[in-house]
């Protein structure tokens, strides 16, 4: 029955937005191992941008080209909130940027 059902790609993508709070990118580099690449947040609101994503957490190369480092983008996710009232404790430091020096 739902394959005679016919939806436009907006209502697709808000469907599928409203459904999915974070992404989170896997990669497999050439060394063989897989690594977090990325962690997104999806934006909420019928009138958003594509890609209605913001990266929170991004990859960078570490001191050595070996060494790869999930860095914060400073964007703070709109569930935080959330989270904080549900009890669950959040560094405020989690979220901001760091200094290419630092971890």
């Amino acid at each position: 029955m739902m394959s005679q059902l016919e939806m436009s790609q907006l209502a697709v993508e808000r469907q599928t937005r409203s459904a999915i709070d974070l992404v989170i990118q896997i990669e497999r580099f050439a060394d063989g191992k897989r690594q977090v690449t990325h962690i997104s947040e999806v934006r909420k609101g019928k009138d958003l941008p594509r890609p209605p994503a913001a990266d929170l957490f991004l990859i960078t190369e570490g001191p050595s080209k070996a060494q790869r480092i999930l860095r914060s983008t400073s964007a703070t996710p709109s569930f935080l909130g959330r989270l904080s009232k549900s009890g669950m404790e959040i560094p405020s430091n989690l979220f901001m940027k760091k200094s290419e020096g630092s971890p």
